[in-house]
Formats: C-alpha cells, structure tokens, sequence
C-alpha cells in the first residue's frame, strides 16, 4: 500500500482480525465484526476472522470462509468509496470470491495476486487430502482466474505454471 501512496494512489485494505500464525484477536476487535481505522496513511478495515483458524484444517478452512463472509461484507458495505480496482491477495483462495463479487457489484476490474500455487501447497503439505475437497478446490481456483482482469504473480516458477499447466 505504501509504494501506491507515494505514487499518489488512495488505498483501502480490508485484512482478517487474527494474525495468520495466531488464533486469538487482539483486544482491541474481540466483540466486533469490524473495525475501521487508519494505518500510516491507509485506511485498513479489519474484519471478523474465527478464532479457529489455526485448530487444524477444519478450523482454517472455517477462518478461510469466515474472512470470505466478514471481507464480502465490508467490501460492499463498509468501503463504500469510488474504487478504481479490486486487488485480492492469495492464499487463501477462497477470498477470490469476495473480490470478484464485490468487483462485480461495484463495476470495477478484479485483479488477483498469487502468492502461493493452492490448492497444490495445500495437497503437497498434506493438509488438503480430501479427494471431493480437491477437486472443489481446483474447481473453485479455475473459476477464480478466468473471472480475474488480471493475474499478478508472485515469481516466474508461477507464471510458467499457470501459463504451461494449467492454461491460464
């Protein structure tokens, strides 16, 4: 967010309440769904994320949905400027979804960053082996890259996957 303010972009981040290595909410968000404030000059909305999130897969997966829902929310009624672009950052995979519906309702460009190949970290770290999960994960994936304006890649190992594998 800091190198689009000093080119003299205005950025909103919406981000989970819970740490992605932790599982409890700072003090300051217990009792809230969000919380709206200021950050070095952006505005960052925090959004409900269950204190589950790192109880094991069930419990990530229902932090993964629950940031989906509380960032959803928050995308299209709590930021309710004039947006040029949706930019979701990835994983988790699943909050593809909220920026393509909040792209959506808003007619504005969806652009996806991909910071981790998932599901395949997933399945590779043995946390994602569930054979009807895996297909509704590379299912869910696809739909998400043919709805994106744009795909932002994280290193060119990724590119040449989603390019040379799997047809992006």
């Amino acid at each position: 967010g800091k190198t689009w303010q000093n080119l003299g972009h205005e950025v909103t981040v919406i981000a989970g309440m819970v740490h992605y290595n932790g599982n409890k909410k700072p003090q300051e968000y217990k009792g809230k769904f969000y919380k709206d404030k200021k950050q070095n000059g952006t505005r960052v909305i925090r959004t409900h994320v269950s204190e589950s999130y790192n109880s094991g897969f069930v419990g990530r997966l229902w932090g993964y949905f629950s940031f989906m829902f509380s960032s959803l929310y928050a995308g299209l009624f709590v930021a309710n400027e004039k947006y040029d672009l949706v930019l979701v950052t990835s994983p988790p995979l699943f909050i593809g979804f909220s920026g393509y519906l909040i792209s959506r309702v808003k007619k504005i460009p969806f652009v996806f960053e991909v910071r981790d190949l998932w599901p395949e970290s997933a399945i590779d770290t043995g946390v994602l082996n569930n054979k009807l999960m895996i297909k509704f994960a590379y299912s869910f994936e696809n739909f998400v890259y043919k709805k994106s304006k744009l795909i932002n890649v994280l290193t060119p190992a990724f590119k040449h996957n989603l390019i040379q594998i799997k047809g992006v």
